[in-house]
């Protein structure tokens, strides 16, 4: 979808570098046709795959790896943000990545740093990047293993699916001398596909289907 998205751009920037700069009236009034023809191709092609009511089962597919690949991403981000080196200005961008994966800032996110975490303490994702902030370490790595779709995405109502993911949370502190084993968390989470708005271009604004991630869960078995 991203390569479609930077076609249309592409089209449309040369659609108006054509009107602005013709020299040639002819020659350019029918490369601004196949340039908005095959812009409104595209569109259309986006509008049937992302823009439909329900998702399909191939679709939903996608979705779920969607999902998958902003989780691992989460990890990565966090262990971004959690070097005590990083220029200011770039952890501030990291803290707004981290944000952007999720549905909302009021989700639950329960990965603990410690293994003396308490059960079934309430935690948002602010408490989260705030202990990071407080941790002690150089750094600290996060780390997830076992990734698997526990619940396939299925349609709560017209705007929205929800699933679910089961994985294990490693995390461990670092610091000029030595990498300790902080804690090993099996985790729920539970991700969510709706609709959002997303403009394409100068004019053209569709209804899109997006995945988040929503409730981070650590579970004791």
């Amino acid at each position: 979808m991203t390569r479609k998205i930077i076609h249309i751009l592409l089209i449309i920037s040369g659609y108006f570098i054509l009107i602005a700069k013709s020299c040639e009236p002819d020659v350019s009034n029918n490369l601004e046709v196949r340039l908005m023809a095959e812009k409104d191709s595209i569109l259309e092609g986006l509008r049937e795959q992302f823009e439909s009511d329900y998702l399909l089962d191939n679709t939903l597919q996608v979705y779920h790896e969607k999902a998958r690949q902003k989780l691992l991403d989460l990890a990565d981000y966090l262990s971004l943000y959690a070097d005590k080196e990083l220029d200011s200005l770039f952890k501030h961008q990291v803290r707004s990545m981290i944000i952007r994966l999720f549905y909302s800032g009021e989700v639950a996110v329960q990965i603990p740093l410690t293994a003396a975490w308490p059960e079934n303490k309430e935690s948002r994702l602010n408490n989260l990047l705030e202990r990071i902030d407080s941790a002690k370490y150089k750094l600290v790595r996060f780390e997830i293993t076992d990734l698997a779709i526990l619940e396939p995405l299925q349609l709560e109502n017209s705007e929205q699916y929800k699933g679910l993911l089961g994985c294990n949370f490693r995390i461990s502190g670092m610091t000029e001398h030595d990498t300790v084993l902080l804690v090993e968390t099996n985790t729920r989470v539970r991700i969510m596909a709706t609709r959002i708005s997303k403009q394409f271009g100068t004019e053209e604004t569709m209804r899109i289907w997006q995945v988040y991630l929503a409730d981070i869960i650590a579970v004791n078995e």
